[in-house]
């Protein structure tokens, strides 16, 4: 049976995902989407394969235009044939003579990176992610060029809000360096992070934290603290709450609330803090504590139900 996970984007950050995906080694899809946009990332033991794209400005033929390699004619002309013969436009684009192949080799990479790294630019979108073990696909990158990417996209392209909310699971924590050397695709100089703690580091502009979270989200560093600390806070707090508040104040309503307001207002309330929303955290405190919320919440509006 498939193992299927759905959640939000703002619940993890898209940089922390494509970490999670690599060291777990992932094979299946990620189906992200926003309003009209989808997209689908298909992944062999951890490596980037494919990613299927519907926003038109990342169709093959398009970017080619951009590049200045074929014009809009040409654009045209392979897409008729691509669909009448059921083909992929880049093989009728060769079978036309209007590029050469190591032309559509390299078109192919920067359209997996342009798509990659529109991702990253996401504020907000819905993650399906489906294990797929039969996938047997060839990556496109390499996984120190996928890495070069993850840490081009958190520079460069991630809302700084999910920089500083991904960062701040690790305030009080100092950054330690990994096995390997650390790169110089970051015009930072990486040694001197070391000797500050993370809430110190989210003080020096954006730069700083951004290299930060794009070192540590490819393994170059690690954190002296628990990876999900922050969560685990919220939770907790989250829980002492509902232990000490009187059970109109766990649901949010007021005593004379209607019925059927009162089961608009659980049924919110109750998918807000669904265990399932934090199954990207992989993390068996971060699963118990939710589900002590959530048994929580259920019992609260039961007494209230029990005693109208």
């Amino acid at each position: 049976m498939k193992k299927v996970d759905i959640f939000e984007i703002e619940d993890i950050g898209f940089p922390l995902l494509m970490k999670q995906v690599v060291e777990s080694n992932f094979t299946g899809i990620l189906f992200v989407n926003r309003n009209n946009w989808r997209k689908g990332l298909i992944f062999n033991s951890g490596n980037l394969c494919v990613i299927q794209s519907n926003k038109p400005e990342e169709l093959l033929g398009n970017l080619l235009v951009e590049k200045g390699l074929i014009g809009e004619d040409e654009n045209e002309a392979s897409l008729r044939k691509a669909k009448i013969e059921m083909k992929k436009q880049g093989v009728a684009l060769l079978e036309m003579g209007f590029v050469q192949p190591h032309e559509i080799r390299h078109s192919l990479k920067h359209q997996l990176e342009t798509r990659l790294l529109d991702i990253f630019a996401w504020y907000a979108a819905t993650i399906k992610k489906i294990e797929k073990p039969g996938i047997n696909k060839s990556p496109e990158l390499s996984r120190e060029e996928f890495a070069g990417l993850i840490r081009k996209g958190v520079m460069e392209y991630t809302p700084f809000s999910q920089i500083t909310n991904a960062l701040s699971a690790y305030a009080d924590a100092r950054p330690k360096p990994g096995p390997n050397s650390l790169p110089r695709d970051m015009d930072i100089d990486m040694q001197k992070i070391f000797h500050y703690r993370v809430s110190e580091l989210l003080n020096f502009g954006q730069d700083v934290p951004r290299a930060l979270l794009g070192h540590y989200c490819t393994g170059l560093i690690t954190f002296d603290e628990g990876r999900n600390k922050g969560l685990l806070d919220k939770l907790s707090s989250r829980l002492k709450e509902i232990k000490d508040q009187d059970p109109f104040k766990v649901i949010g309503v007021d005593q004379n609330i209607s019925d059927s307001g009162l089961q608009r207002a659980y049924m919110k309330i109750i998918k807000a803090n669904h265990p399932d929303n934090y199954s990207y955290a992989n993390d068996p405190e971060v699963n118990r504590l939710a589900n002590k919320i959530f048994t929580g919440i259920k019992k609260a509006y039961s007494e209230i139900k029990s005693a109208r």
